[in-house]
């Protein structure tokens, strides 16, 4: 497997290489970054971020990236209301991508822009847990589409 990184500060996550292929953000990190834009890592496979993390940013994009196969986000992250601000979650070209699973009480506020586009190999998309409140989006008026 490639280069491997597990991220705990904002400043870890800047100085990433463009190589990496794995990034693990660790639980409770990176909580201080408004934008997260993920398409500089050309060669990422597998990407994991844990509970409580990037609570501040109001952007998310992963674009382009073909060989991510795997996306996992934990509970309670991307979760701060911060007022006056305009929120997007974006995953569009990444042929590879297989599943992308979100945990509850994520993206809570994020009422804009939401895009999931050419994904040619998604089978699972799992937002919050089934049977349960999980809050995921709940700011947004989204429908999905078959």
């Amino acid at each position: 497997m490639g280069p491997k990184a597990v991220v705990h500060s904002w400043s870890d996550f800047t100085n990433l290489s463009v190589d990496t292929q794995r990034i693990l953000v660790e639980p409770n990190s990176c909580n201080d970054g408004r934008e997260l834009d993920f398409s500089r890592f050309h060669s990422l496979q597998y990407l994991e971020i844990g509970d409580d993390s990037f609570n501040k940013v109001s952007t998310f994009a992963i674009n382009g990236l073909n060989n991510l196969t795997l996306l996992i986000i934990g509970k309670n992250s991307f979760s701060e209301e911060t007022k006056e601000v305009e929120y997007s979650f974006s995953i569009v070209d990444c042929q590879s991508l297989i599943s992308i699973e979100i945990g509850q009480e994520s993206f809570v506020n994020y009422g804009g822009v939401f895009q999931l586009t050419n994904l040619p190999s998604l089978e699972l998309l799992k937002i919050g847990e089934l049977g349960e409140r999980s809050d995921c989006f709940s700011a947004s008026n989204f429908k999905i589409c078959g």
